[in-house]
């Protein structure tokens, strides 16, 4: 199962399918963060925005304001995350050796 990425909508966190599934699962307490903390612990995982998380192994380009991964989805990027994803997209992309 490779998610491509997770959204939040409202109490419920969507999980997109790089198949095209989504499974939704609605959250009790805590916030997005806590609930999606195991996928960000993960290093090919990135919070773009504060309503979600995307995997950096579908993301086709990096844009001004968003993303666009392989499957057509364009993702937000909040000004403040752009830096953070820049570099995680890169050190996915080209491994640690990055000067």
């Amino acid at each position: 199962m490779d998610i491509t990425y997770v959204e939040n909508i409202g109490r419920n966190v969507r999980y997109n399918l790089q198949s095209g599934r989504k499974i939704e699962a609605g959250r009790r307490n805590g916030t997005f963060e806590e609930v999606v903390a195991p996928l960000a612990d993960e290093k090919e995982f990135v919070q773009t925005h504060k309503s979600f998380f995307v995997n950096l192994k579908y993301i086709k380009s990096i844009r001004e304001n968003h993303v666009l991964l392989d499957n057509g989805t364009e993702i937000p990027v909040a000004k403040r995350r752009k830096t953070e994803l820049q570099n995680k997209y890169m050190a996915y992309t080209f491994g640690d050796e990055i000067i």
